[in-house]
């Protein structure tokens, strides 16, 4: 375990590597990626290593795209538990890890949908992320990919079971953005999931 300083200094080199241009599938340290670092050194308190913008490194590998980091990272927080702040019930590093938020509310699939990285958002809906949770402005991930064009994610999101009528603060849903924008194939994407919940419900109702 590092120290807070050291811990700090961990955090400043990894970031300043990155800034210079050094690749973030970089091998070291047993053949781990250079951010899986921050994950392998974790903080004195338990917490996880932020950048800036309260970011962890996983979700500057989704908002990337670095499949192969993000997988890394992912494997292992998948073999470690961490202690709760109470001290007494092991949670799981990586649902830590899916569930975190950055300073917009952003968690890394939110990152993946932003940026459109379908590749990095279906490892993450395979790992438990939360699929409907909104960030500070109440837009979830599918929100995101509805209003930036991303039509593949937003596939990947329906096909996990994304609800595509979920509202943000402003009562407005991805089918909104989605005309708002002109985006033909993203309402029709989105009107055939919402058809087959109407003849559910209507089915079911009887």
């Amino acid at each position: 375990m590092l120290n807070t300083q050291e811990h700090q200094q961990l955090i400043y080199m990894v970031q300043l590597f990155v800034r210079l241009g050094a690749s973030l599938e970089v091998r070291c340290h047993r053949l781990r990626s250079l951010l899986c670092l921050l994950h392998l050194y974790p903080a004195p308190d338990g917490e996880q290593a932020c950048d800036d913008q309260g970011r962890t490194s996983t979700s500057i590998a989704a908002a990337e795209g670095h499949m192969t980091v993000l997988k890394a990272i992912l494997t292992v927080a998948a073999e470690q538990l961490v202690v709760a702040a109470s001290g007494a019930v092991p949670a799981s590093l990586l649902q830590r890890l899916l569930r975190s938020r950055d300073a917009r509310g952003f968690t890394p699939l939110h990152w993946a949908a932003l940026r459109g990285h379908a590749h990095c958002a279906s490892l993450l809906l395979a790992q438990g992320a939360e699929k409907d949770v909104g960030d500070e402005s109440g837009d979830s991930p599918l929100m995101l990919c509805s209003r930036a064009r991303y039509h593949a994610v937003m596939l990947a999101l329906l096909q996990a079971g994304a609800a595509p009528s979920v509202a943000n603060n402003r009562g407005s849903t991805p089918l909104h953005a989605a005309v708002k924008n002109g985006d033909t194939a993203a309402v029709n994407i989105l009107l055939q999931v919402i058809d087959k919940y109407v003849y559910c419900d209507c089915f079911v109702g009887g």
